[in-house]
């Protein structure tokens, strides 16, 4: 029955929305397999990240705290002064004890943890420049690879040693 709605659906609408609906329902079911796809916005990691597009991402939990490296791009819950929330990827550019030069000659020591990240594209970026170190618990996923079909884009964000795991789980031995 759905498929028949599906199918009636699809043929009423233009091509590019047909791509898009179609990289949509792969993502989706991706996610549901594995656990582990999601979609990102904005232009905070330009040229890094496009600005949507999809991602496949490890969870970070406790355990992964200490491993979190210089370079790493993580999603994180963004807490805003308005009280509001959303989630934000950025790149690690400091770990806990670690000095950050930044705003021109101004430095900081990333607190214990915390990590201080920054957008690659820095002239529109909200990051640790303006809402200071992210803590560890506000840290929800660690970027393997980017993707967007539609832009033919492809970018790999991880480590050398994601790749046995990014097998495994793309082959449905195990979930992010």
């Amino acid at each position: 029955k759905h498929e028949r709605v599906e199918r009636i659906v699809f043929a009423e609408i233009s091509e590019r929305d047909k791509e898009e609906y179609l990289q949509e329902k792969a993502r989706l079911m991706f996610n549901q397999k594995r656990g582990l796809s999601g979609i990102g916005t904005g232009p905070s990691m330009l040229p890094t990240l496009p600005t949507s597009g999809n991602f496949i991402a490890q969870l970070i939990t406790e355990d992964d705290w200490p491993k979190l490296q210089v370079n790493d791009i993580v999603s994180y819950v963004q807490r805003k002064a308005d009280g509001n929330t959303n989630f934000a990827a950025k790149r690690i550019t400091g770990v806990e004890g670690d000095i950050v030069e930044y705003k021109q000659d101004r430095k900081v020591k990333v607190s214990t943890g915390c990590v201080w990240v920054e957008g690659d594209n820095k002239a529109q970026s909200l990051d640790s420049r303006e809402i200071g170190a992210v803590p560890f618990q506000n840290l929800r996923q660690r970027y393997v690879v980017s993707y967007n079909f539609g832009l033919l884009h492809f970018r790999w964000c991880g480590r050398l040693n994601d790749i046995p795991w990014l097998l495994r789980v793309l082959v449905g031995l195990e979930r992010g």
